[in-house]
């Protein structure tokens, strides 16, 4: 099983793409094999997004329209979207053992906490179907809410993931983050 320690924020040179939107944020990802005691280290990605698109940030009002993943640990399932091709669709982590395939997926294990109010939701401090998938390479990254690895990267990325495989994906803050103002007070 591999766990992906996401970080968000915090690269003293990250990708800008033509919107504004950053490759700000870095994925490393770790397996527990049965000989170590400890997971071990298997890969890196240093062109990483975990927030939305500045497409979706309200100029006039300077509020986000979309909601901000919270960091916290949460469960993946690597699927074969219709839509994103092979990804990892994100899920609450009580769902874990429930959960072998994409039609096990119910729209409660799909529903995650947001650190700011989301319109697409009421207002309400939540996100539903968040997947980490390829991102743009140089308009805009591609994100609403979803984690995205910028497009020349991912491919080296996914292939680390057989469709139907489970594991964590860890979203912690990095300690240079420093939150846009459009994060709000909540962040």
């Amino acid at each position: 099983m591999i766990t992906i320690k996401a970080i968000r924020g915090g690269k003293s040179n990250p990708m800008i793409l033509k919107s504004g939107d950053q490759y700000d944020s870095r994925f490393l990802l770790y397996e527990q094999k049965e000989s170590h005691d400890s997971p071990v280290f298997i890969d890196a990605f240093e062109n990483c997004n975990t927030d939305p698109s500045l497409k979706f940030l309200d100029k006039k009002t300077g509020i986000m329209q979309a909601g901000i993943l919270k960091e916290k640990l949460y469960a993946y399932l690597c699927i074969d979207s219709q839509k994103l091709g092979k990804c990892l669709w994100l899920l609450d982590t009580e769902y874990y053992n429930k959960v072998n395939n994409e039609s096990d997926i119910k729209e409660e294990y799909q529903t995650l906490e947001s650190i700011i109010p989301n319109p697409n939701q009421g207002g309400k401090k939540i996100i539903k179907q968040v997947a980490v998938h390829k991102g743009g390479q140089t308009e805009w990254d591609w994100s609403m809410a979803c984690q995205t690895i910028y497009g020349p990267e991912y491919q080296r990325f996914i292939d680390h993931f057989k469709i139907g495989a489970k594991g964590y994906f860890d979203l912690i803050r990095s300690e240079y983050f420093i939150s846009p103002k459009w994060y709000g007070q909540e962040a």
